[in-house]
């Protein structure tokens, strides 16, 4: 996992497959039947 805090925003999006306006409810969907519920 990376060290969060050693990369710019830019480089933490990307590496969460994000962007700066967050994720489509599309997207949402596909990662919450991907991954679950956040516990």
């Amino acid at each position: 996992m990376p060290q969060w805090y050693k990369l710019d925003v830019t480089e933490t999006l990307h590496s969460l497959q994000s962007c700066r306006e967050g994720l489509t409810a599309q997207e949402a969907e596909q990662r919450l039947k991907r991954y679950g519920l956040n516990e």
